[in-house]
């Protein structure tokens, strides 16, 4: 148009511009197009609100799901709530039996699921060209292998990796590799994803384990049945794996809910272990566990392992997406894990912690 400033007048035909100020000029809007700008807020969805639903669809529960995506379960109610609001529409039931979507609800899954679907394409071609061994590294593991055994042996990891960032989340809830941010997870429970790699990294076996401290005071248990008079410590977290005990670790911990003297249950691993330690109670606990930490080789004359000829383990593996596993870093990590584990507390057949650890083993009747 005139541009940025005055035109003054005709000068020999000619239009020409004075030395006035410049005006601003301010086109005015066209109001037969739509505001793109508008259009990019409405269209701008809040992924978290989407993968909300997603969670609770794969959990089919809001706590669950809160569990998998580390949030709490009102964030999540919250994030429901206003992914309805937004289509105003229901989207979940909520009942006795847990949260189960509604038809549009299926119907919001199947292209939440496609968009899921393109964003794992997209990750994974991008994740071919990257073999880099420096950055970061996401790892998801178990409280007990994590705490005890894996943490405390941290610092030589990075002597030998200093490029290497790991992002450590302690977590006993199975971990989905596929749809979740992370690279690696440590799974106790049989790997059902046909999507993902499972590289088996041990087995961790389980003892009954009391110490010299609680002996004092309480005095030790002479058999089996004995112990369920003692006082008892209680990891809730085991309970996850019963479909995998075997029936006299089933019939055991039948008894011990039923009869025994359970003074403390927690589903935290260092509470149980400060407690133990401590002369709390009797507890079951990983072989590994006397033998975990440079602390604990301290206390380990304080501790007894209590043998009366009961057996339970469970293996374990690190699951991964194949084109991760592929990653320098990454490949890095899973080959030190792998070592990590080749202690003789991890075989596949049992030893007896006193061949590995300075525990005393004291023999109880049947």
């Amino acid at each position: 148009m005139f541009g940025p400033t005055l035109i003054s007048g005709f000068n020999s035909g000619k239009l020409t511009a004075s030395n006035t100020p410049a005006l601003s000029y301010r086109p005015m809007p066209d109001t037969d197009k739509p505001d793109r700008n508008d259009q990019l807020r409405r269209s701008a969805f809040n992924w978290d609100d989407l993968q909300a639903l997603y969670a609770v669809h794969q959990t089919g529960s809001f706590s669950r799901a809160g569990a998998v995506l580390n949030r709490k379960q009102q964030t999540v109610s919250a994030s429901i709530a206003r992914l309805e609001s937004r289509l105003d529409a229901s989207l979940v039931e909520r009942g006795p039996k847990g949260a189960t979507l509604t038809p549009l609800g299926r119907d919001v899954i199947d292209k939440v699921q496609s968009i899921y679907n393109l964003a794992i394409d997209i990750e994974h071609s991008t994740l071919r060209q990257d073999d880099s061994v420096t950055g970061l590294v996401r790892l998801n593991c178990p409280q007990g292998l994590g705490i005890l055994w894996i943490a405390p042996r941290l610092a030589e990891f990075h002597e030998d990796n200093p490029d290497i960032r790991l992002q450590m989340r302690v977590t006993d809830t199975p971990t989905n590799v596929i749809t979740e941010p992370v690279d690696l997870a440590i799974y106790f429970e049989p790997h059902k994803n046909m999507e993902a790699v499972a590289l088996p990294l041990g087995r961790s076996h389980y003892q009954l384990f009391a110490t010299q401290t609680y002996a004092a005071r309480h005095g030790m248990p002479q058999n089996q049945f004995d112990i369920l008079r003692h006082r008892l410590l209680y990891m809730t977290g085991y309970d996850r794996l019963r479909n995998v005990w075997g029936l006299e670790t089933e019939s055991f911990a039948a008894l011990a809910r039923k009869t025994g003297n359970i003074v403390l249950e927690t589903d935290s691993f260092p509470i149980m272990g400060a407690a133990f330690i401590n002369g709390a109670g009797i507890a079951a606990l990983p072989t590994y566990f006397p033998a975990s930490s440079e602390w604990l080789e301290f206390e380990q004359k304080n501790i007894i392992h209590l043998d009366f000829g009961f057996r339970q383990s469970f293996p374990f593996w690190v699951v991964f997406q194949r084109e991760r596993g592929e990653q320098a870093r990454v490949r890095r990590v899973i080959n030190w894990l792998k070592d990590l584990f080749s202690a003789p507390c991890f075989q596949n057949d049992y030893v007896p912690p006193s061949a590995f650890s300075g525990v005393r083993t004291a023999k109880l009747g049947g």
